[in-house]
Parts: C-alpha cells; sequence; structure tokens
C-alpha cells in the first residue's frame, strides 16, 4: 500500500522539536488550509521538502545529541479512513522496529479535531526515542503532526507538544 509507506517514513524519519517557554508564533498553510502554533525560539528551517512545516528546538550545547521537534505532513487520504491509516502505519512500524513498544489513542482536541495518535518507543543509533504520530484526515487530505523526542525527555516535553497539537485548527474559508 503506497499510501501507508509514506505515513510510516514520518514515523520512521522525522525530524524533532522540543520544548521551550510559552512564547509562540504561528505558522499558517493556506494551500492546506491549517494553521499551528509553535514555541517562538525553535528553529523552523525546513530541512526535508516532504514536510510541510516543521520546527525543532535548537542545540543548547554540544551533549545534546537529538534536537526534539515536530513536523507536519499533508497527503490525499486516498479515500482511506483514519483507523484503516493508523492500523497500517502499526503494522508497518512493528516491520521496521521489532522491539517497539506501541500504543495507540483516540482523541479530540481542545479545537474540536478527532484524531488518531501512535506513540512509538524505540531504540536506534544509541538513544532511546519517542516518536508520536498525530494522524488527522479532513475532506479528502491526511494531515500527520510527528512529534520526537528522546524518551527520557517526553515528560519534559509533554505540556509543549500538547500545546502544539491543541493549537492545530483549520483556516477560516
Amino acid at each position: 500500500m503506497k499510501i501507508a509507506s509514506k505515513f510510516t517514513l514520518f514515523i520512521l524519519t522525522s525530524i524533532i522539536v522540543s520544548c521551550g517557554g510559552s512564547d509562540y508564533n504561528t505558522f499558517a498553510n493556506s494551500e492546506n488550509g491549517f494553521q499551528i502554533d509553535y514555541p517562538a525560539q525553535w528553529d523552523t528551517t525546513n530541512l526535508d521538502p516532504r514536510m510541510v512545516f516543521m520546527a525543532r528546538e535548537q542545540f543548547l550545547d554540544s551533549t545534546d545529541m537529538f534536537g526534539e521537534g515536530f513536523s507536519i505532513s499533508v497527503f490525499d487520504n486516498q479515500g482511506i479512513s483514519l483507523q484503516s491509516i493508523v492500523d497500517e502505519n502499526v503494522k508497518m512500524t512493528k516491520l521496521y522496529f521489532n522491539s517497539s513498544e506501541i500504543a495507540q489513542e483516540k482523541f479530540t482536541t481542545d479545537n474540536g479535531i478527532d484524531c488518531i495518535q501512535i506513540e512509538v518507543n524505540y531504540e536506534a543509533s544509541g538513544l532511546n526515542l519517542c516518536n508520536t504520530a498525530v494522524f488527522v484526515n479532513h475532506e479528502s487530505l491526511l494531515y500527520t503532526i510527528t512529534l520526537s523526542a528522546e524518551k527520557s525527555k517526553k515528560e519534559e516535553y509533554k505540556n509543549t507538544f500538547d500545546a502544539i497539537i491543541n493549537s492545530f485548527n483549520w483556516m477560516s474559508e
């Protein structure tokens, strides 16, 4: 399934964003009809052309091995249900990271948007990582917001990640 491979790519290779203060900027994308907030001090240089937007915490010192952050991708959902997309992502993730821990949850954001989230804990390049992918179907598009952090820092970034997801909203027509 071609679409599932693209979505799994976000889980496996997404760029990371992390927490900062409470000062946020808003990114608006009129082409795909959404807006989202991100910590103002994060780097928003888009290093991956497959992503519509990405933001990541800047490295604080030379011992920081991983830049926490998030990315957003948008694809034609090809008429596939949100649950089917998530199920295929879980299946593909298990193939790539057979010893990973995967949790799944349905929720509604503060803006009333229904989402399905999968959280994957795995080891890569000697780091214990936590990757959270939030999937949203809207009209004919699938939006994925992928958040990544070192597992040991997950709680430190939880409030920031929650604020980012809850800020996601559709732009007015």
